[in-house]
């Protein structure tokens, strides 16, 4: 999805002004931060079972909670 986006952009960008530019930079934005911090679900399994205290708290963490809340914000706007 983060190659087929701009290449979709770049087909219909003579028909988009501005909002179709900020609609791009958006929905590619959230799509990264979901890839990137998508792993989390890989690994939160592992943890549940390992050590759950350290699940909790990475849960709890505040840079955790401010990029997960961007992520769904930019993804679902974009």
């Amino acid at each position: 999805m983060l190659l087929g986006l701009p290449g979709l952009y770049a087909a219909q960008r003579r028909g988009m002004g501005p909002l179709g530019v900020a609609g791009f930079l958006t929905a590619f934005s959230g799509t990264y931060l979901i890839a990137v911090t998508g792993n989390f679900g890989f690994l939160a399994p592992v943890l549940a079972k390992q050590s759950p205290a350290v699940l909790d708290s990475i849960g709890q963490y505040l840079p955790v909670l401010i990029i997960n809340g961007l992520a769904a914000c930019f993804f679902m706007i974009g």
